[in-house]
């Protein structure tokens, strides 16, 4: 959301990236009963579960791929729905 309270989409994925949204935060908040002044804080830490890792298929992955990484943060960053 910008200074103005206009909300704007950023980027060129979505067909309403770009154009400014100035009822929006009105929308949001009267129909949707958002509080748009709560702010969350960003999460320090994501708990993960230990990895299920199948060694044949790693072993025959091996080499085929720039990167293979058992790393927790790296996971979850690729798990489905991350972006949310």
């Amino acid at each position: 959301m910008e200074d103005d309270g206009n909300v704007l989409l950023t980027g060129t994925k979505y067909e309403f990236a770009g154009i400014r949204m100035p009822k929006f935060k009105e929308w949001a908040e009267r129909v949707a009963g958002l509080d748009v002044s709560v702010k969350t804080p960003a999460q320090e830490h994501i708990a993960c579960d230990a990895p299920n890792l199948n060694l044949d298929f790693m072993s025959g992955a091996e080499g085929k791929f720039n990167e293979i990484s058992i790393d927790d943060a790296q996971r979850i960053h690729h798990s489905h729905g991350h972006s949310l």
